[in-house]
């Protein structure tokens, strides 16, 4: 690989590091554990092998029924998790936004969760 495709892998949330399907989102909801707060809900599954943590991100149009707006929601949660997920390890996340979130700024999107993944990792 060049030099700039490998600086660029670095910045991306690869496809392991996500919940993709009902049956892993399905595993989360069935047995899990929840930290909350004003902005986010988070259900958290501890895993027992050595893998990736993964993150799966709810949106739903009560938040916003603009799809900008969610689109926004999503992207701040993505780029907290992808700083964050060397400190995470064993799990599987969903985050759940609440209502308030559409007129949160995105500096307190980013603070709320990020104060919610130090939780977790205590």
């Amino acid at each position: 690989m060049h030099d700039s495709q490998e600086q660029k892998l670095e910045f991306q949330l690869p496809k392991r590091c996500r919940l993709t399907g009902s049956a892993q989102f399905g595993a989360v909801f069935s047995q899990h554990k929840k930290v909350s707060n004003r902005h986010f809900r988070i259900l958290v599954r501890y895993k027992h092998d050595q893998s990736d943590s993964r993150i799966g991100i709810i949106v739903s149009r009560r938040v916003s029924r603009k799809a900008v707006n969610r689109n926004r929601i999503k992207r701040q949660l993505r780029e907290a998790f992808r700083l964050n997920r060397h400190k995470l390890k064993n799990m599987d996340l969903i985050v759940i936004a609440h209502r308030i979130c559409e007129t949160a700024t995105n500096d307190e999107l980013s603070g709320s969760v990020i104060k919610l993944l130090r939780k977790l990792e205590s």
